[in-house]
């Protein structure tokens, strides 16, 4: 993360001017988007609705494997399934791609190579049980 690379900060009084343009280390605002989990940048921002802590996906879910609390702030996130009270959180994503420069693409090749070497090794999915004598047959039996 403390990598040298810097964010322009646009201050519209000054733009146009020559004056000297002011930037934000990217290590400054390394903790707005970054994940407390990996501590690495977030990769498919996703945000615990009770509290709005924000993580990566692949993190958090993993997180959720063992515990039920939020790593940062501990509160209970769902007592059965915490994996209900996450959202996406797409705008964050898009901002950390965009002060991160390469992380996208870096990003978006290594899943095509994870999916390219693990091609048809996927699970099928269960069959789905199908549904027994209707209900309505016992109603009538009963009404009747």
């Amino acid at each position: 993360m403390e990598d040298g690379s810097e964010f322009r900060h646009p201050n519209p009084e000054r733009e146009g001017s020559d004056e000297e343009k002011h930037f934000v280390p990217l290590s400054q605002l390394a903790p707005f988007i970054s994940c407390s989990i990996c501590k690495g940048y977030l990769i498919d921002a996703t945000a615990i609705t009770e509290c709005l802590h924000t993580f990566c996906k692949s993190c958090i879910v993993k997180h959720f494997e063992h515990s039920n609390r939020c790593p940062k702030c501990n509160i209970i996130v769902h007592d059965a399934k915490p994996h209900n009270n996450l959202r996406m959180d797409p705008q964050l994503q898009n901002i950390v791609y965009k002060l991160v420069e390469g992380l996208e693409e870096k990003e978006t090749k290594q899943r095509r190579e994870f999916y390219k070497e693990n091609r048809g090794q996927t699970p099928k999915p269960a069959a789905v049980p199908q549904p027994g004598p209707s209900s309505e047959e016992n109603t009538k039996e009963v009404v009747d």
